[in-house]
């Protein structure tokens, strides 16, 4: 899928159908079948498109982009359903909350903002970040919100009062680019310019398990959706502006412990066991996002090489 004219920022599938969507820095949307057929192209964006995300049901796609703009576009036909702005500032992360009736948006000024998907207004502002918000996720269950930022800090949100109920870690390092909650809600997976890959139990907010692989900072994560307690499979990729990566997608699984898997509750002391299962290589430049669709059967990645590509698992 080689017909985005600048790099690829950002990849989706749909949540019910075979269906991709990607943006770049060519400032356009497209949608395409898995055979790398493009169906539509979705223009209205004057400068990069950043992040995607389907609705629950998959009739609706956001785009969220460095003109200021979030875009719902209406997927049967293509056409944009309604533009949301707040005041000039660049998005940077979108995600539509699993019941499909808001729009969570990160953005330049540090905050959250919560966009009603009836009117197209603001919620609800999430205030606490110090610098720019990288990357948002949806617990399953709707009732958390997980942020990252330039600010080194991951922090937990209550989707229903707008609370920060926890800051992981306190403050790391490393600057988080990207997070993802598990399918089963017990884990919140994050990576950074430290090229590590932290796995932090939901419950109490501690380190489970640390991935080393990546040799470059660690852009972009997603958990196979199939995953319940003791299935997760974990797809990251890598990539730095400069130097010093080798543009790789990783694929992590957990290690079996005799009968049980490692997210079977554990005894004091012990630490959840992943492992690097397969790298996969092919992207000439900085991998952007990675997604999976819903049978899990395969992933895309999406690079600053202009391409998207589909790997089977």
């Amino acid at each position: 899928m080689n017909e985005h004219e600048a790099p690829v920022w950002c990849c989706a599938f749909h949540p019910l159908v075979p269906l991709l969507a990607s943006g770049g820095g060519d400032r356009i949307v497209r949608l395409w079948r898995m055979d790398g057929e493009c169906l539509r192209v979705l223009r209205g964006h004057s400068e990069w498109v950043y992040s995607l995300s389907f609705s629950p049901s998959g009739e609706l796609l956001v785009s969220a982009s460095f003109d200021g703009s979030l875009r719902v576009w209406d997927v049967s036909n293509g056409k944009c359903v309604r533009v949301m702005r707040a005041g000039g500032i660049n998005f940077l992360a979108c995600s539509f909350d699993p019941l499909g009736t808001f729009i969570a948006a990160a953005s330049s000024d540090k905050l959250i903002r919560f966009f009603r998907l009836s009117d197209g207004e603001v919620s609800r502002t999430l205030r606490g970040h110090e610098k720019e918000v990288t990357c948002l996720s949806f617990h399953p269950s709707d009732r958390l919100l997980a942020s990252g930022s330039l600010d080194c800090s991951l922090r937990l949100w209550s989707t229903k009062s707008g609370e920060q109920l926890r800051v992981l870690g306190g403050r790391a390092q490393a600057k988080v680019w990207c997070c993802s909650f598990s399918p089963s809600g017990h884990l919140l997976a994050s990576g950074g310019s430290d090229s590590v890959i932290r796995l932090w139990r939901v419950e109490d907010g501690e380190v489970v398990s640390s991935l080393s692989g990546h040799r470059g900072a660690v852009r972009t994560l997603a958990f196979d959706a199939r995953g319940g307690d003791g299935g997760e499979l974990l797809i990251s990729g890598e990539g730095n502006l400069m130097w010093g990566s080798d543009n790789s997608v990783r694929v992590w699984g957990p290690v079996e412990r005799g009968d049980r898997m490692q997210l079977q509750p554990l005894q004091e002391g012990e630490r959840w066991k992943w492992r690097c299962l397969a790298v996969v290589l092919g992207h000439g430049k900085m991998i952007t996002n990675v997604a999976l669709p819903p049978d899990g059967s395969f992933f895309a990645s999406s690079s600053r090489d202009g391409s998207v590509r589909l790997w089977s698992v």
